[in-house]
């Protein structure tokens, strides 16, 4: 599911964190049994936020074991359902008419918030490599987006620390779309292709 975002040696690496976070899964899973009806959206969109996060930022969220929405999930689920919204409301697809809406200006504040959680994890992990916490790491060591972001950026300087967040963002979205979409269904798989 991951293929079109990572190659297939880098996927191997987070075999055991796909694992962990799918045992999670089946845990909360277990214990709706028991109810008449379930929500198995939450659920997998939870599921598909924790692999997309660790595989791109290198940390666990633990949006499945938590009972409230983290705040960057919900931000990055606003948004999903605000721009689909305006893909069909021909009124909103203008520009200069969709940021002046109610809508646009909840996309706008979603947007700020997800950019804000982004730029701190990109400081914080910088900050480490700069009091020698973390090393530039060797080959064959599993290392995240972020990490190898930020690695080219201190070795190389050819890109911001605004280019590390839009890429990390960018990155979570494809990751958590193709999780979440091919979680529902296969032929759900084909509306978020990246090339």
């Amino acid at each position: 599911m991951t293929n079109p975002c990572f190659r297939y040696d880098i996927l191997k690496e987070y075999v055991p964190s796909l694992n962990e976070h799918a045992q999670v899964l089946v845990k909360r899973l277990k214990e709706e049994t028991d109810k008449d009806f379930t929500r198995i959206s939450r659920l997998l969109s939870h599921y598909a936020f924790d692999v997309a996060f660790e595989f791109v930022m290198g940390a666990h969220m633990r949006a499945q074991e938590s009972r409230t929405e983290p705040e960057f999930l919900y931000a990055t689920k606003r948004i999903f359902s605000l721009m689909s919204r305006r893909t069909t409301n021909i009124l909103l697809w203008p520009d200069f008419i969709f940021n002046r809406a109610k809508s646009g200006k909840e996309v706008k504040k979603h947007i700020a918030t997800v950019k804000a959680q982004a730029r701190s994890m990109v400081q914080e992990e910088k900050q480490k490599y700069l009091e020698g916490e973390l090393k530039f790491s060797e080959d064959g060591k599993k290392r995240s987006l972020l990490n190898m972001l930020l690695e080219h950026h201190l070795q190389m300087q050819d890109f911001s620390e605004e280019d590390i967040i839009e890429e990390l963002i960018t990155f979570i979205v494809a990751v958590f779309n193709q999780f979440l979409c091919s979680s529902f269904h296969p032929s759900f798989e084909c509306l978020f292709k990246y090339k």
